[in-house]
């Protein structure tokens, strides 16, 4: 107990990068400090709880509870922290429009649906927010988890906390895209965020999240809070990543702040490493994906396409073969050959963003590339 209270008092002190603004801490600050309320699902019998509570000693928001179905919607509610300053406004942070809202956190509970929302320029911040989906993988460590800006929507499902879902009455939600930019989050939202709110929605469970700060900031400030590991990337790894691999813990060697998709894909000290064998079939990948169309993986950094699978070949073919060799395996034909870099003599694969990817092997058949998925479970770049 004292080790962990010890690395959060050093978590929490920390000093921010020049080139980062917080917006919300738990420190007494003049402009970053809020007041906080909770609030549950109030209607049709919900029956989630949880507290909300400043832990004044270490300088940290604790936000606790379970998140349960709804008996009269068989889904799960939603629990929901909230600001409640009125009239108070967000330091502007619209100078990181084309980066990341960062938070810096840790849970030790595994939880799939924590959410954050903003809200500006608006009468009714709770449900006409913009809201991003976050994961967080279970450590004792606090970790920096950068949320892009044009991940957040402002059509979500009222029922799921998701933008890419259907209501039980149809509606369908949006979310933020080149085709559906009417959704996004504006860069003048972001001058004027009068409400921040942090959710457990949309999946049941409990869950326990302590929060040290929030703040917008860039590739480059989060590099600077993990100085304590060298990366090849780019930028960041993207947060949450898709297919629910933000979820899976790191076990490579290195300093406790490093994600899975930080050790695997950016960091040189581990190139000789790959994520453990069957991570695929741990976050059901196949289950995930289209059995009769086209699958696209882009680069967890900087979200360009890498691989379309299956092609020349069918469904269960692909899936057969992912599972002999026990990581997501390609051809030739699925590879996105002006994004993807491979050394032959070497046999290292990765991205032209300088992202690892994995191996490349020949067998009786041709060129096969061997992928850790958590390198290739990006989000299309849209800017």
């Amino acid at each position: 107990m004292f080790i962990s209270v010890l690395t959060l008092a050093l978590a929490v002190a920390m000093p921010l990068p020049d080139d980062m603004i917080k917006i919300a801490t738990f420190d007494n600050g003049d402009d970053t400090t809020w007041n906080w309320h909770e609030v549950n699902d109030p209607v049709m019998g919900g029956l989630s709880t949880a507290t909300f509570k400043v832990d004044e000693v270490n300088k940290v928001g604790v936000f606790n509870g379970t998140c349960r179905v709804v008996p009269s919607l068989k889904a799960p509610g939603f629990c929901n922290a909230e600001t409640e300053n009125i009239l108070k406004k967000a330091k502007d942070i619209s100078t990181y429009f084309h980066d990341t809202l960062l938070i810096h956190a840790r849970s030790n509970i595994a939880y799939d649906g924590f959410k954050i929302s903003l809200a500006a320029n608006t009468l009714n911040p709770q449900f006409a927010s913009y809201k991003a989906n976050f994961q967080i993988a279970p450590s004792t460590d606090f970790t920096t988890i950068a949320i892009p800006f044009n991940k957040f929507s402002n059509d979500w499902s009222p029922f799921t906390g998701n933008c890419d879902t259907i209501d039980p009455t149809g509606k369908a939600h949006k979310c933020c895209n080149t085709t559906y930019p009417e959704v996004c989050l504006k860069s003048e939202n972001l001058k004027d965020i009068t409400q921040i709110g942090i959710w457990a929605e949309g999946a049941a469970g409990a869950f326990h999240l302590e929060v040290a700060w929030i703040a917008g900031g860039t590739a480059s400030s989060l590099a600077a809070l993990k100085k304590d590991f060298p990366s090849v990337c780019s930028g960041p790894v993207q947060a949450p990543l898709k297919f629910n691999m933000s979820t899976i813990p790191s076990d490579m060697p290195g300093p406790p702040d490093e994600t899975l998709g930080d050790a695997i894909c950016c960091d040189p000290n581990n190139a000789a490493y790959a994520e453990p064998a069957g991570t695929f079939s741990t976050v059901k990948l196949f289950s995930q994906l289209s059995s009769t169309g086209l699958n696209t993986f882009y680069d967890s950094v900087c979200g360009i396409p890498l691989f379309e699978a299956p092609k020349g070949r069918n469904f269960s073919d692909w899936q057969s073969e992912t599972q002999e060799h026990g990581w997501p395996s390609f051809r030739d034909e699925e590879l996105i050959k002006e994004n993807v870099i491979i050394n032959k003599t070497t046999s290292e694969v990765k991205s032209k963003c300088g992202t690892h990817l994995g191996t490349w092997f020949q067998d009786t058949v041709g060129d096969r590339y061997c992928i850790d998925l958590v390198c290739i479970s990006g989000s299309q770049k849209i800017f």
